[in-house]
């Protein structure tokens, strides 16, 4: 049996980590409601500050610097709050303590700034900072990778606004959101995603996906299809399969499908988790309308069927002229298995010794010989099995 392509691997490792969706594209967007924020953590955020300056606008000095804007930061604010002036830190709840690994706040006031961002990250940070003081305005998160107190690298979203406090003018209000697990999620997709692209896109296999139905329909068909067939993915999605495969091998792929799709119903009622890969052979026709012998592996890849497909025409052209050559031979030509078992004989072979195609099914080479060269042949058989050659 063939071995199993790389690109099943890679898609099977895809299939495992959910990354698959239907025609053969990868998830790849930004997480919704599968992460702990809500997804609407922004707009909230956005809500929050515009509410803050609403407050600051409509207060007096006192009602400013009092209790209200502490309470209202500490305990409306779901995410990290930090307050930041010329790059220390004056101000931050204890949900931006716990993302540092710090235990309270009182132990980040009057750090660096630089302490708690990751080197490569911290000139782009400053200079969003000073864009920030000089008017400008965040339309989206931005992310940077953050140090924690034990050195451990996290990913954090963050948005930030020009917010006065104690004072200071230009101080910073910024909001912190820990995404690393989403950030190496997106990573991963990424890379799966890439190395997928690239593989489908300069593989010489035909690489395809179908309906599971008894009316089995593309879905999905590599670049390669055009080269090799001559049909861009438009001629080929949403049509059934039969239409191209040739009528005599029709039956045998479509056997072979309906094993698929009861393999997967009892997968879904059992649970287990046991995968099924056969190999087949069968015709297809290209668009000028010629034959061509595919030989291809199929997986089951979600909730469709994943074809990976080999030309193999001028194979077996070559072994059907030989094959020619050999059946009409006036030599004896036969080929046997590591056990005996006849592969194949000619026309000769079988005129020769008076037996036919039928009665040679239930018989091996050492049931047609003699006795005293059985041995014989056993140990030629052995030799030839290894590497070996002999002649005679």
């Amino acid at each position: 049996m063939r071995e199993e392509p790389d690109i099943v691997k890679e898609l099977r490792e895809a299939e495992r980590l959910g990354l698959l969706q239907s025609k053969m594209k990868l998830a790849y967007e930004k997480p919704k409601q599968s992460y702990e924020q809500p997804k609407d953590i922004l707009d909230e955020i956005a809500s929050f500050v515009d509410n803050l300056q609403t407050s600051i606008q409509n207060a007096d000095t006192t009602t400013l610097y009092s209790e209200k804007i502490y309470r209202d930061i500490v305990e409306q604010a779901i995410v990290g709050v930090v307050i930041t002036w010329n790059s220390k830190i004056l101000f931050c709840n204890k949900k931006e303590a716990e993302l540092f690994g710090y235990t309270t706040p009182s132990e980040l006031i009057g750090k660096e700034v630089s302490e708690f961002v990751h080197v490569n990250d911290l000139p782009r940070m400053q200079r969003l900072a000073e864009q920030l003081r000089e008017g400008k305005t965040l339309s989206h998160p931005v992310i940077f990778r953050g140090i924690r107190n034990d050195g451990r690298e996290i990913y954090i979203e963050a948005f930030a606004t020009v917010f006065p406090f104690e004072g200071k003018k230009d101080s910073l209000l910024s909001f912190h959101l820990d995404v690393t697990e989403r950030v190496k999620r997106e990573n991963l997709i990424r890379n799966v995603e890439n190395r997928y692209r690239l593989i489908t896109e300069n593989v010489n296999d035909l690489i395809a996906t179908i309906t599971f139905s008894l009316t089995p329909r593309y879905t999905y068909v590599s670049p390669s299809h055009e080269r090799i067939m001559g049909y861009r993915a438009e001629e080929l999605i949403g049509k059934p399969i039969s239409e191209f495969v040739h009528p005599d091998d029709r039956e045998k792929l479509l056997s072979l499908i309906k094993k698929y799709i009861a393999f997967k119903g009892k997968k879904s009622l059992t649970g287990e988790r046991v995968d099924i890969t056969e190999t087949i052979e069968f015709r297809i026709m290209d668009v000028k309308g010629e034959w061509h012998y595919l030989e291809t592996t199929l997986n089951i890849m979600g909730d469709e069927l994943l074809f990976v497909s080999r030309d193999i025409t001028k194979r077996k052209r070559v072994e059907e002229h030989f094959r020619d050559l050999f059946d009409n031979a006036n030599d004896l030509i036969q080929s046997v298995d590591q056990n005996g078992r006849f592969v194949y004989v000619n026309k000769s072979w079988l005129k020769a010794l008076g037996y036919t195609m039928e009665e040679l099914e239930s018989l091996t080479l050492f049931d047609v010989i003699r006795e005293d060269y059985i041995q014989h042949c056993r140990e030629l058989i052995k030799k030839v099995s290894e590497g070996e050659s002999f002649q005679g």
